[in-house]
C-alpha cells in the first residue's frame, strides 16, 4: 500500500492545480498577441558629457630667456709670436671697420691732427669684397715732433663649389722723425735727415674648403707676401707659405698637420756680403682629442732655422683643457717655435730703430698652466702663469753718438716668469668692459745687465657703453711700470711708468648721419715708451661719420 502514495499524491495535487488553471482562465486570460522582430539586439553606451575648454593667450613674458651653450676650445697654432701692439707718439681710438657697411669717417683735432677712415664693401657671404683706408697725422710741440700713418687695403673672398678662394692686397705708409736728442747739444739736424719713412706691400692668397668631405678632411693653403723698404734704400722682402691640412676621426679624434716656410731677403747699402738670407722651415703635426669635459693637441714642431749656418730644434707643441666644473676648467700647455726678428717685424715693435746689419732669430720655449670660467652669465675670467725662455733675444738700446736711433743687443738667454690675468663683463647689448694685464719678473739674462725697454708691467683695459639707441660711450686705459733702459753715461735706469686714459663718444644726429669725439691722454701724462720720446699730451679729435647702407 506503501508504494501508491506518492502516486495518489502527485494526481491530487495534479487535479488541484487544474482547477486553478480553469478559474484564471475565465477571469484573467490576455488576449493573443503578435510580436515582431525587425533588428538584432544592438547594445548602446549612452553619450558621454563633452568637456569643453576656454581658450586663453598665456601671460605675457618680457624677460629675455637665459642660453648656456658648450662651445669647445678653439685652438691655433702659430710658427712664431705676432707682432705686439706698442704705443708709440699717438694712439687713435677708432672701432676699426664696419663689416657689411659702407662709411666715411672725418675729423680734425690740435696738434694739426687730420683724421679719414673710410670703408666699403659689397657682394654677399658667399662672393664678398670690400676696402678699407685710413689716415692720420699730428705736429707735436717739441721740434721735429711729426708722424703720419697711412693705409689702404682691399680683401675678397669667392666661392666655387665646395671651395673658398681668398685674397687681400694693402699698401702701408709710415712717416716718422727722429727728434728724440738733445736739440741744444745737436742744433743742425735738418727734418730731412731725422726722417724715418716706411712703405709695406702687403698680399695673401689662399684656399680653403667650404664645408669637410665625407672623410672630415679639410685643407687650407696660403701665401703671406710682403715687401718693406725705408728711406735709405733698405729692402726687406717676406714671404710666409703654410699648408695645413686636418683629418677627423668620428666626432672626438683629428689629425692636423701644418707645412711651413718663412722666408727673407733683406738688403741695404752699408752691407759688404750684399744681402742676408733668413729662413725658417717648420712640420707641425697634431693629434687632437675632444669631448664634453676634455681637450688634448699633443704634437711636435720641428724647425729649421737656416739663418747664420743653420740650426735645427725640436719644439714640443702640446695644449689641454680640462673642465673641472661647468663653468670653470683648467689650461696648460708647453710649447716652442722660432719668433722671427725680421726689420719689419723689428720696426713695429720700435719705429725709431736704426738699419739692421744683421738678423737673427728667437728661440722661445714657453710652459704654462692656469685657470679659465665664468662667473655667471655675463662674467668671464682667465688666470695663468708661464715660464717662458728665449735665446738670442733682440733687447733695444739707444745708439753712442746722439741717442736718437735704436740698435738692438743680442741677449743670449732670458728667462721670464709671466702671470697673465684676463676679466670680461658683459651685459646683453649694451655694456661690455674688458681687462687684461701681464707681470713679467725677468732674470737670468747672459749678455746685458737688465732687459732693457722690456715692460715689467702692462696694463689694457677697454668699456663700451650703450645707454641709447644711437649713443656710444668708450673708455681705454693703458698703463705699464717703467722699463730698463742704458743711459748716455753706460749705466742701466728706469723710466717712468704710463698712465694713459682715454674716452669718446659717438651719437646720432641724422638717419646715417653722426657725430664723434675721441680724447687721448686725458691726465696729460708726459711718459715715454722709448728713452727719450716723449709722448703727446692730452689730445683730441673729432668729427662726423657718414654711413650708407646699414641699418643704425
Amino acid at each position: 500500500m506503501k508504494q501508491y502514495r506518492p502516486i495518489i499524491f502527485f494526481l491530487s495535487v495534479l487535479v488541484s492545480s487544474g482547477g486553478t488553471l480553469l478559474a484564471q482562465d475565465k477571469d484573467t486570460v490576455l488576449p493573443s498577441r503578435t510580436v515582431n522582430v525587425t533588428s538584432t539586439y544592438k547594445p548602446v553606451l549612452q553619450s558621454a558629457a563633452k568637456i569643453n575648454f576656454n581658450a586663453t593667450l598665456p601671460a605675457v613674458d618680457n624677460q629675455l630667456p637665459t642660453l648656456q651653450y658648450n662651445i669647445p676650445d678653439q685652438n691655433l697654432y702659430f710658427s712664431y709670436l705676432p707682432p705686439g701692439l706698442s704705443p708709440i707718439v699717438f694712439q687713435p681710438d677708432s672701432n676699426g671697420i664696419k663689416e657689411n657697411s659702407d662709411y666715411v669717417k672725418v675729423g680734425y683735432g690740435n696738434f694739426n691732427t687730420p683724421y679719414a677712415e673710410a670703408g666699403f664693401s659689397f657682394g654677399n657671404k658667399s662672393n664678398g669684397f670690400s676696402l678699407y683706408a685710413d689716415h692720420i697725422s699730428s705736429t707735436g710741440n717739441l721740434q721735429y715732433q711729426n708722424y703720419s700713418q697711412t693705409a689702404v687695403q682691399a680683401d675678397g673672398h669667392l666661392t666655387t663649389g665646395s671651395a673658398i678662394l681668398y685674397g687681400k692686397a694693402g699698401f702701408k705708409v709710415d712717416d716718422y722723425n727722429l727728434y728724440g736728442y738733445n736739440h741744444t747739444a745737436f742744433p743742425n739736424y735738418s727734418e730731412s735727415q731725422l726722417a724715418q719713412n716706411f712703405q709695406t706691400f702687403n698680399a695673401q692668397i689662399g684656399i680653403k674648403n667650404a664645408t669637410s668631405n665625407e672623410y672630415g678632411f679639410s685643407y687650407d693653403p696660403h701665401v703671406n707676401f710682403s715687401v718693406f723698404r725705408d728711406n735709405r734704400n733698405a729692402q726687406e722682402i717676406n714671404a710666409l707659405v703654410q699648408v695645413p691640412l686636418e683629418r677627423r676621426f668620428g666626432d672626438n679624434w683629428a689629425f692636423k698637420v701644418n707645412v711651413g716656410a718663412d722666408l727673407t731677403d733683406y738688403k741695404n747699402d752699408t752691407m759688404a756680403s750684399g744681402s742676408i738670407s733668413n729662413n725658417v722651415f717648420f712640420l707641425n703635426p697634431v693629434l687632437a682629442y675632444h669631448n664634453e669635459t676634455f681637450t688634448l693637441n699633443a704634437g711636435i714642431n720641428p724647425s729649421w732655422d737656416n739663418n747664420a749656418g743653420g740650426k735645427f730644434n725640436m719644439y714640443p707643441n702640446i695644449d689641454f683643457t680640462l673642465k673641472l666644473t661647468e663653468p670653470l676648467s683648467l689650461i696648460g700647455g708647453w710649447k716652442g717655435y722660432y719668433q722671427k726678428n725680421t726689420y719689419q717685424y723689428l720696426e713695429s715693435v720700435n719705429p725709431y730703430l736704426d738699419e739692421l746689419d744683421q738678423e737673427y732669430n728667437t728661440e722661445v720655449r714657453n710652459l704654462w698652466g692656469g685657470i679659465k670660467g665664468s662667473a655667471g652669465s655675463h662674467v668671464t675670467y682667465l688666470a695663468k702663469v708661464s715660464f717662458l725662455k728665449y735665446t738670442d733675444l733682440p733687447l733695444f738700446v739707444n745708439d753712442s753718438i746722439t741717442g736718437m736711433g735704436f740698435q738692438t743687443v743680442e741677449e743670449a738667454q732670458l728667462k721670464n716668469v709671466q702671470l697673465h690675468g684676463e676679466l670680461q663683463f658683459t651685459a646683453p647689448q649694451h655694456f661690455s668692459l674688458a681687462v687684461a694685464a701681464d707681470i713679467n719678473n725677468y732674470y737670468g739674462q747672459r749678455t746685458a745687465p737688465e732687459p732693457w725697454h722690456l715692460l715689467p708691467f702692462q696694463l689694457t683695459s677697454k668699456l663700451r657703453w650703450q645707454p641709447v639707441k644711437d649713443v656710444t660711450f668708450k673708455a681705454d686705459l693703458f698703463t705699464w711700470g717703467g722699463p730698463w733702459y742704458l743711459s748716455e753715461a753706460k749705466t742701466s735706469k728706469t723710466l717712468s711708468g704710463a698712465f694713459d686714459l682715454n674716452a669718446g663718444i659717438e651719437f646720432t644726429i641724422f638717419k646715417n648721419v653722426g657725430l664723434w669725439l675721441d680724447c687721448n691722454n686725458i691726465l696729460n701724462d708726459q711718459y715715454q715708451r722709448w728713452n727719450q720720446y716723449q709722448a703727446l699730451g692730452f689730445n683730441f679729435v673729432g668729427g662726423v661719420v657718414f654711413s650708407f647702407g646699414q641699418k643704425r
